[in-house]
């Protein structure tokens, strides 16, 4: 859920007593007292920081109006808009959705259209700019022969478009929990075989993608990785082509070439040392004698090399077909 809000920005170095106490008087509907104490101004020997913000969720009332028509007449304070992202669902599906961040587009259209920060992981970079909308702007200016302020013209604001997706929140809090269960990092992808579609990618330790700016510190310390994305980002992932595995599998199944007591031996490669590798056997290791079900949870290459030889390349060309390759 996101929302464009407005609040008052000053710039401490032009404010003095007289000013703040003139402003609070002119404008009393805002909470000008709280707004001191919570920064602790006027404090014997303590120094304001260099820029204040004021009034979050500013309305578009008098104190709006006064600062859009006649800025010059309250130098150091301006109204600045800036967007509000909430992730009602929390850690749930957090490292899928991504997070937003420091706009990495360092130009005044790209900043103010972002109001200084854009997605930088997940669905949020990936959609960044579907999801971003547009600031709106009013510009003034003074006609020189009357001395007064008029708006020259206004591009109102703009909210981004949705974005759906086909994860099923249930599945994914499922997924999750499974994760969590286990004690140990990983990630569990659900996809619906009948159209491809994916019905949850989780990933584990989560993050909250609303907690991120102020435990960015924690979640990059945390061994763990939290903000790493697991299904795809983590290099100890098995590769996109392991999932063809299961194809193997099914036509084995449907050839009879594949029981309970299948086994094949793993010596981190096939024939040849250093050609055709498991990924064990790059860092010098091997499975040992597996059957099926301990090959599929290592990922073992070699047992499926040598399962989809004994498949042959027109097996392996069915299978594929029957499960809707080619």
């Amino acid at each position: 859920e996101s929302r464009s809000l407005l609040r008052v920005k000053l710039d401490t170095s032009r404010l003095t007593r007289e000013r703040w106490t003139q402003w609070a008087a002119c404008f009393p509907e805002h909470p000008w007292e709280e707004a001191a104490r919570r920064y602790r101004l006027g404090e014997p020997g303590r120094k304001p920081p260099a820029a204040l913000t004021l009034f979050p969720g500013l309305e578009r009332g008098r104190l709006f109006w006064a600062l859009a028509e006649r800025p010059d007449e309250y130098p150091g304070m301006s109204v600045e808009a800036w967007a509000e992202r909430r992730y009602p669902a929390g850690e749930t599906g957090g490292n899928l959705l991504g997070y937003l961040g420091a706009s990495r587009e360092n130009t005044r259209e790209a900043l103010r259209a972002s109001y200084g920060q854009t997605g930088i992981a997940g669905v949020e970079a990936a959609r960044e700019k579907t999801l971003r909308g547009r600031a709106g702007r009013r510009v003034w200016g003074r006609r020189p022969e009357k001395g007064q302020w008029e708006e020259r013209f206004t591009i109102e604001p703009c909210d981004g478009e949705d974005v759906a997706l086909a994860v099923d929140w249930r599945w994914q809090r499922a997924a999750e929990a499974a994760l969590s269960s286990a004690g140990f990092p990983g990630a569990l992808v659900l996809l619906d075989c009948r159209d491809g579609s994916l019905k949850a990618a989780a990933s584990w330790p989560p993050v909250d993608p609303g907690q991120v700016k102020t435990r960015y510190r924690g979640y990059l310390e945390d061994p763990g990785g939290p903000l790493w994305f697991r299904p795809i980002q983590d290099r100890r992932t098995p590769h996109p082509g392991s999932v063809f595995k299961l194809v193997t599998t099914l036509g084995a199944l449907s050839g009879g070439l594949l029981t309970e007591e299948t086994r094949y031996a793993c010596q981190g490669y096939l024939r040849v040392p250093g050609r055709f590798l498991c990924a064990i056997g790059a860092e010098g290791g091997a499975h040992g004698s597996l059957d099926w079900a301990e090959a599929l949870k290592v990922s073992c290459n070699i047992f499926f090399y040598e399962l989809g030889e004994k498949l042959g390349a027109q097996g392996m060309e069915d299978a594929a077909r029957a499960c809707g390759f080619g």
